[in-house]
């Protein structure tokens, strides 16, 4: 069965949450309310995506809950982007690589390319390993964008078709397929 293009967009903001009669977290309210909009819609959906700052700005606990509604949302059989654009050198990739490919294997996660190809590889490979999937950032919509993405380069190119080209390389080098649920 093919899964309509529809992803969930799972943003957490505490201010459009504000519910009668809850006092204290409103976590608990949030994790509800994710957990049946997934599972009302799951038929329709053919990913949820989870924003990492909104979950790391609830603190520990919203860090936790985006964790625990990831599983639910693999429970449901809906595969996961973790949208942080990471993006870092050596150890830290790799580090980056383990929280969000590896420990959840079959997911996607957003990445910043911008530090070069020694930054991105250990998250190549790690995607690779666990059957998952990159979304790498090339030109943004952002209003500001242009400012470095728009660059000409001594050959003509802008800097975002160079990161295009680089991008479309490594997808040919790690072509294992279509990314699906693991």
């Amino acid at each position: 069965m093919q899964r309509p293009p529809l992803v969930l967009g799972v943003d957490p903001r505490p201010e459009l949450h504000r519910v009668e009669g809850v006092r204290g977290s409103l976590l608990p309210h949030i994790r509800r309310y994710t957990l049946e909009l997934m599972e009302a819609l799951a038929a329709r959906l053919c990913a949820v995506k989870f924003q990492a700052a909104f979950f790391e700005a609830l603190g520990p606990e919203g860090f936790a809950l985006m964790h625990e509604l990831a599983a639910g949302a693999r429970v449901l059989a809906l595969p996961v982007i973790f949208d942080a654009k990471r993006g870092d050198i050596g150890s830290t990739a790799e580090a980056y690589a383990r929280a969000y490919l590896e420990a959840y294997p079959g997911s996607a996660l957003t990445v910043n390319p911008y530090l070069g190809e020694d930054a991105m590889e250990p998250l190549l490979q790690a995607a690779d390993r666990s059957r998952g999937a990159l979304f790498v950032l090339v030109k943004t919509s952002n209003p500001g964008s242009g400012l470095f993405q728009d660059l000409r380069l001594a050959d003509g190119r802008r800097l975002s078709q160079a990161v295009a080209g680089w991008v479309a390389a490594q997808a040919e080098r790690y072509r294992v397929g279509e990314w699906s649920r693991a």
